[in-house]
C-alpha cells in the first residue's frame, strides 16, 4: 500500500489561489474593475453593462488564468 504525498507545495498553493481570484472575478468581474479604480475615477455604466452581457468578457477571464497570467 502507497501512501501519497498530500503536500501541496507553496507554487502549488499559489496556483490555486491565483486560479480561486480568477473564479471570483469570473463570478463578479465588477467588483475587481471598482477595486482597480483610481480615487477619481468612475466606471462607464454603459461600458460596464455591454462587457457584463459579453461572454468574451469571462472567456478573457478564464484564458488569462489558464495561460498563468495576471490582469
Amino acid at each position: 500500500m502507497s501512501t501519497q504525498c498530500k503536500c501541496l507545495t507553496c507554487k502549488q498553493e499559489r496556483e490555486i489561489e491565483r486560479l480561486r481570484e480568477a473564479l471570483s472575478e469570473i463570478v463578479n468581474p465588477l467588483a475587481k474593475w471598482r477595486l482597480e479604480l483610481r480615487e477619481d475615477e468612475r466606471l462607464n455604466g454603459a461600458m460596464c453593462v455591454a462587457l457584463l452581457a459579453d461572454p468574451e468578457t469571462y472567456k478573457d477571464i478564464a484564458r488569462n488564468a489558464l495561460r498563468g497570467e495576471e490582469e
